[in-house]
Protein backbone atom coordinates (compact mmCIF):
# COMPACT_ATOMS: atom_id res chain seq x y z
CA UNK A 1 0.00 0.00 0.00
CA UNK A 2 3.04 2.49 0.08
CA UNK A 3 2.30 3.72 -3.63
CA UNK A 4 -1.25 4.51 -2.40
CA UNK A 5 -0.24 6.42 0.90
CA UNK A 6 2.23 8.30 -0.66
CA UNK A 7 -0.12 9.25 -3.53
CA UNK A 8 -2.54 10.60 -1.02
CA UNK A 9 -0.41 12.75 0.54
CA UNK A 10 1.47 13.42 -2.64
CA UNK A 11 -2.02 14.79 -3.73
CA UNK A 12 -3.10 16.54 -0.69
CA UNK A 13 -5.89 14.17 0.02
CA UNK A 14 -3.82 12.93 3.41
CA UNK A 15 -1.45 14.94 5.98
CA UNK A 16 0.69 11.85 7.67
CA UNK A 17 4.90 11.33 7.84
CA UNK A 18 4.66 7.35 6.92
CA UNK A 19 6.15 4.33 7.58
CA UNK A 20 6.49 1.82 5.41
CA UNK A 21 7.69 -2.33 6.02
CA UNK A 22 8.40 -4.55 3.39
CA UNK A 23 5.33 -6.17 2.32
CA UNK A 24 7.50 -9.94 2.72
CA UNK A 25 7.00 -9.40 6.05
CA UNK A 26 3.46 -10.94 5.27
CA UNK A 27 5.29 -14.48 4.48
CA UNK A 28 6.34 -14.77 8.53
CA UNK A 29 4.24 -13.60 11.78
CA UNK A 30 7.20 -13.56 13.95
CA UNK A 31 9.23 -11.19 11.82
CA UNK A 32 6.34 -9.24 10.84
CA UNK A 33 5.80 -8.65 14.57
CA UNK A 34 9.22 -7.61 15.43
CA UNK A 35 9.05 -5.61 12.83
CA UNK A 36 6.16 -3.08 13.40
CA UNK A 37 6.79 -3.34 17.66
CA UNK A 38 9.64 -1.99 16.33
CA UNK A 39 8.92 0.22 13.89
CA UNK A 40 5.77 1.53 16.65
CA UNK A 41 8.41 2.03 19.46
CA UNK A 42 10.40 4.17 17.52
CA UNK A 43 6.87 6.43 16.21
CA UNK A 44 4.90 6.25 19.62
CA UNK A 45 8.27 8.46 20.53
CA UNK A 46 8.59 10.94 17.53
CA UNK A 47 4.65 11.14 16.51
CA UNK A 48 2.81 13.29 19.17
CA UNK A 49 -0.23 12.89 16.84
CA UNK A 50 -0.82 9.41 17.28
CA UNK A 51 0.11 6.58 14.50
CA UNK A 52 -2.02 4.83 12.43
CA UNK A 53 -1.26 1.30 11.58
CA UNK A 54 -2.21 0.48 7.71
CA UNK A 55 -2.57 -3.05 8.14
CA UNK A 56 -5.92 -5.79 7.66
CA UNK A 57 -6.97 -8.01 10.61
CA UNK A 58 -5.95 -11.01 8.48
CA UNK A 59 -2.08 -9.74 8.23
CA UNK A 60 -1.43 -10.99 12.02
CA UNK A 61 -3.55 -12.90 13.95
CA UNK A 62 -2.33 -10.88 17.23
CA UNK A 63 -2.52 -7.12 14.87
CA UNK A 64 -5.17 -5.64 17.33
CA UNK A 65 -3.31 -6.00 20.49
CA UNK A 66 0.20 -5.12 18.79
CA UNK A 67 -1.49 -2.20 18.01
CA UNK A 68 -2.93 -1.33 21.01
CA UNK A 69 -0.05 -1.82 23.07
CA UNK A 70 1.67 1.31 21.43
CA UNK A 71 -1.82 3.34 22.17
CA UNK A 72 -1.97 3.65 18.00
CA UNK A 73 -5.48 2.87 15.55
CA UNK A 74 -5.58 0.16 13.14
CA UNK A 75 -7.58 1.28 9.81
CA UNK A 76 -10.52 -0.97 9.98
CA UNK A 77 -12.72 -2.69 9.79
CA UNK A 78 -10.28 -4.44 7.47
CA UNK A 79 -9.53 -7.94 7.16
CA UNK A 80 -6.95 -7.11 4.15
CA UNK A 81 -5.14 -4.77 1.95
CA UNK A 82 -7.75 -5.52 -0.52
CA UNK A 83 -10.65 -4.16 2.01
CA UNK A 84 -8.45 -1.33 2.34
CA UNK A 85 -9.24 -0.20 -1.09
CA UNK A 86 -12.80 -1.75 -2.32
CA UNK A 87 -15.69 -1.62 0.68
CA UNK A 88 -16.46 -5.20 2.03
CA UNK A 89 -19.97 -4.47 0.39
CA UNK A 90 -18.47 -3.72 -2.96
CA UNK A 91 -16.33 -6.94 -2.49
CA UNK A 92 -19.44 -9.06 -1.68
CA UNK A 93 -21.03 -7.93 -4.34
CA UNK A 94 -18.54 -8.71 -6.72
CA UNK A 95 -18.11 -12.48 -5.30
CA UNK A 96 -20.58 -13.74 -3.21
CA UNK A 97 -19.10 -16.94 -3.25
CA UNK A 98 -15.48 -15.66 -2.11
CA UNK A 99 -13.96 -17.57 -5.40
CA UNK A 100 -12.24 -14.86 -6.83
CA UNK A 101 -8.00 -14.16 -6.37
CA UNK A 102 -8.03 -9.89 -5.95
CA UNK A 103 -4.85 -8.46 -7.10
CA UNK A 104 -3.23 -4.81 -6.85
CA UNK A 105 -0.12 -3.47 -8.50
CA UNK A 106 1.73 -4.21 -5.02
CA UNK A 107 0.14 -7.39 -4.01
CA UNK A 108 1.46 -8.84 -7.74
CA UNK A 109 5.24 -8.38 -6.60
CA UNK A 110 4.40 -9.32 -3.61
CA UNK A 111 2.52 -12.13 -4.63
CA UNK A 112 5.75 -13.62 -6.86
CA UNK A 113 7.83 -13.15 -3.85
CA UNK A 114 6.08 -14.70 -1.64
CA UNK A 115 4.66 -17.71 -3.73
CA UNK A 116 7.57 -18.50 -5.73
CA UNK A 117 10.96 -16.86 -4.08
CA UNK A 118 10.04 -17.79 -0.26
CA UNK A 119 7.57 -20.56 -0.10
CA UNK A 120 9.14 -22.06 -3.20
CA UNK A 121 5.89 -22.85 -5.11
CA UNK A 122 6.07 -24.61 -8.56
CA UNK A 123 3.84 -23.29 -11.22
CA UNK A 124 2.47 -27.26 -9.96
CA UNK A 125 1.94 -25.92 -6.68
CA UNK A 126 0.79 -22.59 -7.59
CA UNK A 127 -1.83 -24.12 -9.59
CA UNK A 128 -2.85 -26.69 -6.87
CA UNK A 129 -3.23 -23.82 -4.38
CA UNK A 130 -5.46 -21.47 -6.39
CA UNK A 131 -7.46 -24.62 -8.22
CA UNK A 132 -10.49 -23.41 -6.17
CA UNK A 133 -10.91 -19.80 -7.29
CA UNK A 134 -12.23 -18.88 -10.23
CA UNK A 135 -10.21 -16.07 -11.52
CA UNK A 136 -8.57 -13.05 -11.07
CA UNK A 137 -10.03 -9.16 -10.39
CA UNK A 138 -7.15 -6.28 -10.61
CA UNK A 139 -8.17 -3.45 -8.54
CA UNK A 140 -6.98 -0.50 -9.92
CA UNK A 141 -6.37 2.00 -7.75
CA UNK A 142 -3.66 3.56 -9.45
CA UNK A 143 -5.40 4.04 -12.58
CA UNK A 144 -2.30 2.66 -13.87
CA UNK A 145 -3.91 -0.94 -15.31
CA UNK A 146 -2.04 -0.59 -18.03
CA UNK A 147 1.76 -1.15 -16.69
CA UNK A 148 0.41 -3.98 -15.07
CA UNK A 149 -0.95 -6.06 -17.98
CA UNK A 150 2.13 -8.39 -18.60
CA UNK A 151 2.36 -8.80 -15.02
CA UNK A 152 -1.52 -9.72 -14.48
CA UNK A 153 -0.74 -12.42 -17.16
CA UNK A 154 2.12 -13.77 -15.46
CA UNK A 155 0.32 -14.24 -12.60
CA UNK A 156 -2.81 -15.99 -14.69
CA UNK A 157 -0.95 -18.06 -16.09
CA UNK A 158 1.17 -19.16 -12.73
CA UNK A 159 -1.98 -20.06 -10.80
CA UNK A 160 -4.08 -21.52 -14.64
CA UNK A 161 -6.51 -18.95 -13.70
CA UNK A 162 -8.34 -16.88 -16.17
CA UNK A 163 -8.00 -12.95 -15.85
CA UNK A 164 -11.74 -11.73 -15.26
CA UNK A 165 -11.57 -8.14 -15.21
CA UNK A 166 -10.04 -4.72 -13.98
CA UNK A 167 -12.48 -2.81 -11.30
CA UNK A 168 -11.23 0.83 -10.87
CA UNK A 169 -11.52 1.50 -7.32
CA UNK A 170 -9.13 4.48 -7.17
CA UNK A 171 -7.51 5.40 -3.50
CA UNK A 172 -11.02 7.13 -2.05
CA UNK A 173 -11.81 3.89 0.27
CA UNK A 174 -8.27 3.88 1.45
CA UNK A 175 -8.51 7.88 2.31
CA UNK A 176 -11.87 7.12 4.12
CA UNK A 177 -10.38 4.35 6.18
CA UNK A 178 -7.18 6.43 6.98
CA UNK A 179 -9.24 9.68 7.87
CA UNK A 180 -11.67 7.86 10.03
CA UNK A 181 -8.92 5.83 11.80
CA UNK A 182 -6.93 9.05 12.52
CA UNK A 183 -10.60 10.61 13.85
CA UNK A 184 -10.60 7.34 16.40
CA UNK A 185 -7.47 7.74 17.62
CA UNK A 186 -8.31 11.57 18.42
CA UNK A 187 -11.40 10.91 19.94
CA UNK A 188 -9.79 8.48 21.80
CA UNK A 189 -7.01 10.80 22.68
CA UNK A 190 -10.17 13.31 23.78
CA UNK A 191 -11.53 10.84 26.44
CA UNK A 192 -7.85 9.72 28.03
CA UNK A 193 -7.57 13.76 28.50
CA UNK A 194 -10.90 13.84 30.58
Amino acid sequence: MEKEVRALIDKGSLKATPYFLPGELHADFGKLRKALERQLEKCSKKCREGIVVVYGDACHPEIQEIVKKYGAVKVGPALNCIECLMRKEEREILDPGKSLVYMSGGWLKLGRILFQDRWGWSAEEGKKQFSKCKGVVFLDSMRNYKEHKEEILEFCDYTGLPFLKKVDVGLENLRRLLLEAEQRLKDERRVKKR
